[in-house]
């Protein structure tokens, strides 16, 4: 039951971290004087690798979500890229609409 708490403390946390990197780099990108670019890249790595781990926690602690090991490499792959993927559409979007 611990490691079912613990993994969802983790996913939410990863989500959360997420959408507060998310809003900096929006709002870096629309500042005049910025020229657009990403502040941070650790809204890409760590909010993968926190989501994954909690996925894997909850999957140990219930018998619902059980996944092979290399299910987990490829799912932070691939939360990975489409994280990195949305940051670079959210500083793109954000950069037509700054102001002049």
């Amino acid at each position: 039951m611990a490691l079912v708490i613990g993994g969802g403390i983790l996913m939410v946390a990863a989500f959360l971290y997420f959408g507060f990197k998310l809003r900096i780099v929006f709002q870096i990108s629309r500042e005049p004087l910025s020229h657009g670019g990403v502040p941070t890249l650790d809204g890409i790595i760590f909010p993968p690798i926190f989501f994954t781990w909690g996925l894997s926690f909850f999957g140990e602690g219930s018998d619902f979500l059980a996944m092979p090991t290399w299910g987990y490499w490829i799912l932070w792959i691939v939360l990975t890229l489409l994280a990195y993927l949305s940051f670079m559409a959210v500083q793109t979007i954000a950069s037509k609409k700054r102001p002049r």
